[in-house]
């Protein structure tokens, strides 16, 4: 935790933030996945950034804010289509907390369990 906090005493969250997603990206810039969003005007809190990216059945909203006690870090997934007979995209809230690398992994771990498919019975005898 020591390391962690004198590292925030020279880099802004964003710039961690960068650095962690970076370490996601493997052979693929980030800039070829991810995409900066603007604050709605209706948001409270604007002093932060806002990151999207896409699979094939979710889309996933990062949000990042500055504050007194260190700021914030949380995500959402929302399906990409929409359930027969509803008019609305289902969503949920992912990890959430205070802006640390441990909010941050527990985020990215949300977000493989959200991908992963149940393995029918049928290929479990397999």
């Amino acid at each position: 935790m020591k390391g962690e906090c004198l590292m925030k005493s020279h880099k802004s969250n964003y710039e961690l933030l960068g650095e962690w997603i970076e370490e996601l990206s493997g052979f693929i810039m980030k800039d070829e996945f991810l995409m900066e969003i603007p604050f709605n005007e209706d948001e409270i809190n604007t002093n932060g950034v806002k990151y999207r990216f896409y699979t094939d059945q979710h889309q996933y909203t990062i949000t990042a804010l500055d504050g007194p006690d260190g700021g914030f870090l949380g995500a959402v997934a929302i399906c990409r289509k929409m359930v027969p007979g509803e008019n609305f995209h289902r969503g949920d809230d992912l990890f959430y907390g205070p802006f640390r690398k441990d909010t941050w992994d527990r985020i990215i771990k949300d977000i493989v369990s959200y991908e992963l498919i149940r393995v029918n019975e049928e290929d479990k005898e397999k």
